[in-house]
């Protein structure tokens, strides 16, 4: 039988209060391992560089730095944990959604509402999971390659290893996931073609992504985030690409 892994949270908040009653109940629910419990950012980053957790349960009005500052902390260090933020104030909601963090549990908080945000998160772990087990699957099949014209000659290349196409100026970037550019004379509607059938989606006029490695959609600025270990790439699009892309590749709980 399948044995579920333990999900290991991080909590931090200013008020004692909180921190014991978020603490008895994880207790209750199954599989929850709480790594600590922060009473502001500094200790939070301490404990961050000592346990490695899946999970942070954040407050937002906290002394010193805010859980917004945090956040953003986090972001430029390029901690990638999801943080759940926890606070009284619903107006904070928009500010979580444009930073990005993974959810919003208003206080007062119940069992229900935690239970619900972990089971979210182990449902998009698996689903992950999953992704990178179909990643190996795909790789061990023969992939067909492609071939570009660039200026003198011809290049090979496998569509495995293409994060997007980009068309400049009646030529085509091609972005691999090595960090190299290489430079078609193709157009963008060429190349399409040779990749028809693939994992590969139009994005407005200029752009064509492998589905493969989008990151996130931040549909206040048509921006799509592109991403491979440590690389990162964003392509922007009009509104139309991007509900189409959100279409095809994102539901939400």
């Amino acid at each position: 039988m399948y044995n579920q892994k333990k999900v290991k949270v991080l909590i931090v908040d200013d008020e004692p209060e909180a921190c014991n009653l978020l603490i008895s109940l994880l207790g209750e629910l199954k599989n929850i391992e709480v790594l600590g419990a922060a009473t502001n950012a500094e200790e939070a980053l301490y404990l961050l560089v000592e346990c490695t957790p899946d999970l942070i349960l954040l407050d937002i009005n906290m002394p010193g730095k805010s859980g917004l500052d945090f956040v953003q902390l986090l972001r430029k260090s390029n901690i990638d944990v999801p943080v759940v933020f926890i606070s009284a104030f619903k107006k904070y909601a928009i500010h979580a959604i444009r930073l990005g963090v993974y959810s919003f549990i208003a206080k007062p908080f119940d069992k229900e509402e935690l239970s619900y945000v972990i089971e979210k998160y182990r449902l998009k772990n698996n689903k992950d999971l999953y992704g990178k087990l179909m990643d190996v699957v795909h790789s061990i099949k023969e992939e067909p390659k492609i071939t570009v014209n660039s200026w003198n000659n011809k290049i090979l290349l496998d569509p495995n290893e293409i994060i997007y196409f980009n068309s400049d100026n009646g030529c085509t970037d091609i972005y691999l996931k090595n960090g190299k550019k290489e430079v078609a004379n193709n157009s963008l509607s060429q190349i399409e073609l040779k990749v028809k059938g693939g994992n590969f989606s139009r994005l407005g006029r200029s752009a064509l992504i492998n589905q493969k490695y989008i990151r996130s959609i931040d549909k206040t600025t048509n921006i799509c985030l592109l991403k491979y270990n440590d690389k990162t790439w964003e392509v922007s699009a009009n509104s139309k690409s991007i509900r189409k892309i959100l279409t095809e590749n994102f539901s939400y709980v």
